[in-house]
């Protein structure tokens, strides 16, 4: 009788995913699952405070700069964009499939004090660093109070 070689850390991994995927079904968060036919998949996102701001940073490995797009709207930075499958020549079927491949989407508040007109976003080796600056801080503005009485 052949027995299976038990991998505990990767099925707990498997089963982790599984449950993020139900859970953001159940609240609305993502429109397919990550193992129905349509594939989606969810990059791994860091954030930052910095002395300047905030900075967002994405690993998208395999993402063409023309396949990704940022925005902000409403208070949100939204990283989107789709990781193609490669064609490989001369492969005949897949034996084992693990990489994602499909479209993704993250989105992070922005703090109440960013400049949306200001940020940047630097795309390099499958990286993608995001720099929310704070607004300036304004200055003080002495206002004239008049009297009453002088009217």
């Amino acid at each position: 009788m052949a027995r299976s070689f038990f991998e505990p850390e990767e099925e707990i991994h498997r089963l982790a995913e599984r449950i993020e995927d139900f859970c953001d079904r159940v609240l609305g968060l993502a429109s397919t699952p990550r193992y129905s036919l349509q594939h989606t998949w969810r990059p791994a996102i860091d954030v930052y405070e910095a002395e300047s701001g905030t900075v967002v940073i994405a690993e998208l490995p395999g993402v063409d700069e023309g396949d990704l797009t940022v925005t902000v709207q409403n208070g949100c930075l939204r990283i989107a964009g789709v990781r193609r499958l490669p064609s490989l020549e001369g492969c005949k079927q897949p034996l084992q499939l693990e990489i994602e491949y499909g479209p993704f989407e993250r989105q992070v508040s922005l703090p109440t004090d960013a400049d949306a007109d200001r940020i940047s976003a630097h795309f390099r080796q499958g990286v993608l660093a995001v720099e929310i600056p704070q607004a300036r801080a304004r200055r003080a503005i002495q206002v004239q109070v008049d009297d009453e009485r002088e009217r």
